[in-house]
């Protein structure tokens, strides 16, 4: 079960529905009587609107509806916070948060943005408040594929790279904290299309085989419905020219559609099952649903569906 882990980490192309499946993930944790985080990275701030609050993220944590909590892990502030953790003088550290022309410089510098960001997660999961873990569970909204695999390689880039220094130190602890097997989960989430189908492969042969993150589970976001069985299939051709042949232009293009949503449906299924071959954790699907349109209440249903699936083991 998902909410069995503190850390959770999405990834995936972008246009998923990662921040979808993260807020219901939250939502649902709420339900538990758990206190969920949800992290945003760089600037996207999304959550508000997927949960219908005036509530707009920020730096700070703060609670935008309905018991979920969010924050949005912006650069300048996680690198002064990171610079205030290591750099012992404060006037230095207040110096160079002032200087426009050191922030362009550390934004630009390889690997500086990773740095702060693994730093300030690592720091919200240790984060305590009366003798207890602040969060009972913090949720990573990654950005897209190769932003987010060059954050979780960083500190595998970076071993030997690095002599005794704090850097050290915080690579050694984000390790840790990535490869726990009790606390950290990655989950994958795609669309039933071929190129977000390769992109989930690819991303996942390059984690599973380093064997230092665990891996949890695969969601298939807005599976499309197929409205034919295969007992009706053969009849639509039949139907279709009658239909025509009466003039009945209605029935007709209702016809066609049925008939090109069942080919979707179909595509679909063929891209589900050749992920599959390729990648072997358990899969989570969810079907096609209005679940952003639909505000808390839906993406709650949408939780239940996705923890009923978890609860049968997975498929």
């Amino acid at each position: 079960m998902l909410l069995n882990y503190q850390f959770l980490l999405f990834t995936g192309k972008g246009g998923v529905g990662k921040s979808t499946i993260a807020v219901a993930t939250a939502l649902k944790a709420v339900e538990q009587g758990m206190r969920p985080l949800i992290v945003e990275m760089n600037d996207r701030a999304s959550l508000h609107a997927i949960l219908r609050s005036k509530e707009e993220t920020c730096y700070e944590p703060r609670e935008i509806g309905h018991g979920v909590w969010g924050m949005n892990l912006e650069f300048e502030p996680s690198l002064l916070e990171y610079l205030q953790a290591h750099v012992p003088v404060s006037r230095l550290v207040d110096a160079m948060g002032k200087n426009r022309a050191l922030q362009r410089f550390f934004k630009a510098a390889p690997a500086v943005a990773e740095v702060a960001s693994l730093h300030k997660l690592a720091s919200l999961v240790e984060e305590s408040e009366r003798g207890r873990s602040r969060w009972d569970l913090v949720i990573v909204d990654l950005e897209a594929t190769g932003h987010a695999l060059m954050l979780l390689d960083l500190p595998n880039v970076m071993e030997g790279l690095i002599g005794k220094s704090p850097l050290k130190k915080l690579f050694e602890r984000v390790s840790k904290l990535l490869s726990n097997r009790q606390r950290t989960r990655l989950n994958f989430v795609t669309l039933p299309q071929e190129l977000p189908v390769q992109e989930t492969s690819e991303i996942y042969h390059r984690i599973s085989e380093r064997d230092d993150i665990p891996l949890g589970w695969v969601f298939v976001n807005q599976i499309p419905i197929d409205p034919l069985s295969e007992r009706c299939r053969p009849w639509m051709k039949p139907l279709q020219e009658r239909a025509e042949a009466h003039n009945q232009k209605f029935v007709a293009s209702a016809l066609q559609l049925a008939e090109r949503n069942s080919l979707r449906a179909e595509e679909a299924r063929r891209q589900i099952e050749r992920l599959r071959e390729k990648v072997d954790l358990p899969f989570v699907e969810l079907f096609q649903m209005a679940a952003i349109d639909g505000g808390p209440s839906e993406l709650l249903r949408l939780a239940n569906g996705v923890f009923e699936q978890m609860q049968g083991g997975g498929s």
